[in-house]
Order: structure tokens, then sequence, then C-alpha cells
């Protein structure tokens, strides 16, 4: 089991700054992954180009809070329940998880490359020994 002190020692006052600290896209993907909380995904993304550089961001304020309402209430209960080890939830949702954060679609074919990024899997960068070494 892993071991969250910080979250497990943590107030409400902590935690809700803590959450505004967080960026909002993250917190997007990331909560909808946990929950599948369709609220979340409906929240709207505007995207800017800057040079050669997409931005993604939330359209509304209120969507902010929103997002931030609901990771402190997520957090506070996870906390309360002793905060230990979570599942990162639906394997199904987790490209559309992913699309709410970047703000973007992600293809099927890229999938593989996040996946692997991320490091979901323990061992994801493991070593795939074609045989046993030698002792």
């Amino acid at each position: 089991m892993a071991m969250r002190a910080e979250l497990l020692e943590a107030s409400d006052l902590e935690i809700e700054d803590a959450v505004l600290h967080a960026d909002p896209m993250v917190l997007r993907g990331l909560l909808y992954q946990l929950t599948g909380d369709e609220s979340i995904a409906a929240t709207e993304v505007v995207s800017s180009v800057h040079g050669i550089h997409t931005a993604s961001g939330l359209a509304h304020r209120t969507d902010v809070v929103l997002l931030q309402s609901k990771a402190t209430e997520f957090l506070k209960s996870y906390r309360d329940q002793g905060a230990e080890d979570i599942p990162i939830g639906s394997q199904e949702r987790l490209q559309r998880s992913l699309a709410l954060t970047a703000g973007e679609d992600i293809p099927d074919r890229d999938m593989p490359m996040w996946l692997e990024d991320l490091a979901l899997h323990p061992w994801t960068r493991g070593l795939d020994w074609p045989e046993q070494p030698r002792t």
C-alpha cells in the first residue's frame, strides 16, 4: 500500500488551497478517469494557437470552479476514508480521460505512446528477459 501521509494529515483548508493551484485541465481528465462523472466531461474547452504551439483551456470560469469543487470533495472524502490504494479507474474511460486533459482527441494510433509515457503500468518500461539470467 502506498503511503499518503501528506493527504492524511492535510486539513480541509490545505486541500482547498492545493486544489486552487492545480491545473484545471489535469483535474478535468483525472477526475473523469477516477469517477466517470459526465458533468466533468461536459465542461467546455477553447484552444488558442501561439506560434506553433496550441494551448487548450476551459472556456468558462464556472467550469474551473466546478472542477475545483469536485476535486476538493473527492480528496476530502478519500482522506476521510483512509487514503488507501486507489485503482486508476476504467480502462475503457482512459482514452477519453486523456483527451479531456489534453483538450483534444487522442487518436487510437497514439494511445500506445500515451500509455508508455504515463507509465500507468508499473512495468511499462521494465525489462522483458528473453531467458532467465544466469546467477
